[in-house]
């Protein structure tokens, strides 16, 4: 069976724009695995991975010796920055008990659930609070905002700040 050149062109740009809108989520959210996605507020935008960043992500969350958690993307705002990491082969409790047994940033386990765990650090400089989720069997993630804002560091550190923000699909 032969296309004509038409057909060809018209499948190419098919397959360019098909592409194109699967890959293009809009400003305002973040791709959370295979079915629900992280919606950003008003002021928060995606920003490029640059070397400051990673460093910052790897001090902070990706310092296991028997675990990685890839950072996945970084989220700036006016007063805050977000690292959204992926763990890989380690559940998320694991990972807060290893985080705060291997930190030395003297992470604390602060909140506990089945599906969650949060970790923070308060410092005279800064804040850190870390929230590792589960959205399915396959689906962890892990969450950690950085700010020098006192008012910020409390907002974040609420489980539904972050929970009511994850939507399906």
């Amino acid at each position: 069976m032969k296309l004509s050149i038409n057909k060809g062109i018209y499948l190419i740009f098919f397959f360019i724009f098909a592409i194109h809108f699967s890959c293009n989520q809009g400003g305002d959210r973040i791709l959370l695995g295979s079915s629900h996605h992280l919606q950003m507020k008003e002021g928060e935008y995606p920003g490029p991975r640059n070397q400051e960043d990673i460093d910052t992500y790897n001090r902070c969350c990706n310092f296991l010796p028997d675990a990685q958690i890839p950072l996945y993307r970084v989220i700036y705002a006016e007063n805050y920055t977000y690292y959204i990491g992926i763990p890989l082969e380690k559940k998320p409790e694991i990972l807060a008990q290893s985080l705060e047994q291997n930190s030395n940033d003297s992470l604390q386990i602060v909140s506990e659930a089945e599906d969650y765990w949060r970790l923070e650090k308060r410092s005279s400089d800064y804040c850190l609070n870390i929230h590792l989720f589960t959205l399915s069997e396959e689906d962890h993630f892990l969450v950690a905002f950085k700010s020098e804002s006192k008012k910020t560091c409390n907002q974040t550190s609420n489980r539904d700040w972050l929970t009511e923000r994850i939507v399906n699909n």
